[in-house]
């Protein structure tokens, strides 16, 4: 027989199911907070980055109307998907634009990934 140390920091620790689902819920709410957070900040520079400046009134050198409206909509989508906590059909009804129309464009604007299409057998 042997004395064993339970709290070297190697040793396994039992925590029940329960507690380690809540830990990854919580987790995983917060990873979905902070990578809506993080599209809102990139949709933020991206309108930066185009020259978009909400206090002045002029049209800079090198300023595109193309990049603009995409930063515009860029921000607006992540604004819409921030919102709602990343709920497409809410996202989409905020915006006035139909849930599949939403779900194409913001992966195109790179704000979600592209779902895979699931091909039926006939």
């Amino acid at each position: 027989m042997r004395e064993v140390d339970l709290s070297l920091p190697n040793f396994p620790q039992v925590v029940s199911p329960g507690e380690t689902a809540g830990q990854l819920g919580i987790l995983e709410a917060r990873l979905k907070t902070l990578n809506l957070e993080k599209l809102e900040l990139q949709a933020q520079l991206k309108e930066s980055q185009a020259g978009v400046s909400p206090t002045d009134s002029t049209i800079p050198p090198g300023f595109s109307l193309p990049e603009h409206l995409r930063a515009e909509e860029a921000a607006n989508y992540a604004r819409a998907l921030a919102q709602t906590e990343g709920r497409a059909t809410e996202a989409a009804q905020l915006l006035g634009v139909e849930p599949h129309t939403l779900r194409a464009r913001s992966a195109t604007l790179g704000l979600r990934p592209r779902r895979a299409r699931v091909r039926r057998s006939a």
